[in-house]
């Protein structure tokens, strides 16, 4: 018996095409949350004091190198919290140095000038600078409503957040991280202190979970997170 055997064209999708589809689904993400993507060449301390020039230092983000590290972790922050993010910018840089967060622009004092407010996220980031950077507008834009940000959707807390992460200790690269702080940066002061715990609630939740447990003052930093910020949301 003869059978008649169809040959189907075989279709290959290179890795290159899976990234592409991974970059045109963070820019729809962005979209979908307010959010403005810029690629500048530019690193924050640059930015911070000569200003960011569309027409000079922009630059084509979706070809900056380990945008998609940003995006995955942005990915795992609930909604309720992205809100913070709305009408604000993620810039990416080509250049290394300090990820930066922009809270606003002050050209009457030629300091962010032609910022919007945001993030500023250099090459050597990770993904614990990123929500760190991001804890940081959701403390002063989200919580304190700085500058009358319109996403203050978390003003009613903002005694509890001053009496939780107001620490006193001061911060040193060669000290043991003491009782109460969940990083020896977190001890610099009350800004850090929040956005450190902010950043270790998202991505090292269940060790953030065991440091309770040696460290009963903590508590009170993990239910703030858990219960007012991320409303009863845990991370695994």
């Amino acid at each position: 018996m003869l059978l008649n055997v169809i040959l189907l064209p075989v279709f290959t999708v290179s890795a290159d095409s899976f990234e592409v589809n991974e970059i045109e689904q963070f820019e729809n993400w962005a979209d979908e949350h307010g959010i403005t993507i810029v690629g500048v060449n530019k690193n924050s301390n640059d930015l911070y004091y000569t200003g960011y020039d569309e027409s000079t230092d922009s630059v084509n983000w979706k070809e900056i190198s380990g945008v998609l590290i940003a995006a995955d972790i942005l990915y795992t922050v609930p909604e309720n919290v992205l809100q913070v993010m709305n009408g604000k910018t993620i810039y990416f840089s080509t250049e290394y140095g300090r990820s930066y967060t922009v809270l606003d622009s002050f050209p009457d004092h030629d300091i962010l000038v032609g910022l919007n407010r945001g993030i500023i996220l250099e090459r050597n980031y990770n993904p614990h600078t990123v929500i760190h950077e991001l804890g940081h507008i959701v403390d002063y834009h989200g919580i304190q409503g700085i500058y009358n940000d319109e996403q203050n959707i978390f003003d009613n807390s903002l005694n509890d957040r001053n009496f939780i992460f107001n620490g006193m200790d001061e911060y040193s690269s060669d000290s043991i991280v003491s009782f109460g702080y969940v990083s020896s940066y977190s001890a610099v002061n009350d800004a850090e202190n929040f956005a450190e715990n902010f950043a270790h609630y998202v991505i090292y939740s269940n060790e953030f979970r065991e440091k309770i447990d040696t460290d009963p003052l903590l508590i009170e930093e993990y239910e703030f997170m858990r219960d007012i910020i991320f409303s009863g949301f845990e991370f695994e």
